[in-house]
């Protein structure tokens, strides 16, 4: 009983057991929309939405109707692509975009986990960041974990960009890469643009002027890129 009385003992045992408590309740949360995933049930009209635009991106190559059509498409055309290719190669394309989905929410957990790392945070800091991530997704945002819509792909793409990015700037070098990755994850969705704003103005912050002007025009350049290649590359009715 001498063990447990030091007020450090105690502490580190209640947090250590808090941390247990906290990744079971991210195992709970997840269990369910895991197992929905591989079921035939509707968890959101978006998903035939998505289905029939990765279908024409494999098919036709098309993705994009005609003004004269009785549907519209405002989504960037990589997700289209990646999980058309995807779905043929499982022969079915919802549950392509599912597994996709399921399988970003727990990449994200990961890179918050090493975000946390990367900006000083302990080991125990970055398990709870992960884990709590994945624990709010699995019961508030249950429609959206395992659904098969391009946005949480998109994010999870997005955030490794992002650690790139930091990867690159401890080097003392200029982060190309994770810029490019950042600017990839745009052509999967177009509304998640905080992340890499966030990055350059924090280069603000820094006073690092040159290194802002460097990745805002690199960044500009490579989506003036990504929409002319989309025009002259993607068929067109």
């Amino acid at each position: 009983m001498l063990i447990f009385d030091s007020p450090k003992t105690r502490r580190e045992i209640l947090l250590n057991s808090a941390l247990s408590l906290l990744l079971l309740l991210a195992a709970l949360a997840m269990f369910w929309p895991t197992c929905r995933a591989f079921f035939k049930v509707v968890i959101s009209c978006n998903e035939g939405w998505n289905a029939f635009f990765s279908a024409a991106a494999v098919q036709t190559g098309i993705c994009y109707p005609t003004p004269e059509q009785l549907i519209t498409n405002n989504y960037p055309p990589l997700s289209f692509y990646f999980v058309g290719y995807i779905g043929w190669l499982l022969g079915d394309l919802i549950l392509a975009g599912r597994l996709l989905s399921l399988l970003s929410v727990f990449l994200i957990g990961l890179f918050i986990g090493k975000l946390i790392l990367k900006l000083g945070g302990s080991s125990r800091s970055a398990i709870v960041g992960g884990a709590f991530f994945i624990a709010t997704m699995g019961f508030f945002f249950q429609k959206y974990v395992g659904m098969n819509d391009p946005q949480l792909l998109a994010e999870c793409i997005m955030l490794g960009g992002a650690l790139l990015f930091l990867k690159e700037l401890d080097k003392d070098s200029t982060p190309w890469a994770g810029i490019g990755v950042m600017v990839i994850a745009g052509f999967f969705k177009h509304n998640i643009i905080m992340l890499p704003i966030s990055l350059l103005l924090w280069l603000l912050l820094r006073g690092e002027k040159k290194m802002f002007a460097k990745c805002l025009l690199f960044a500009f350049f490579l989506i003036t890129a990504g929409f002319v290649l989309c025009y002259y590359l993607l068929p067109q009715k």
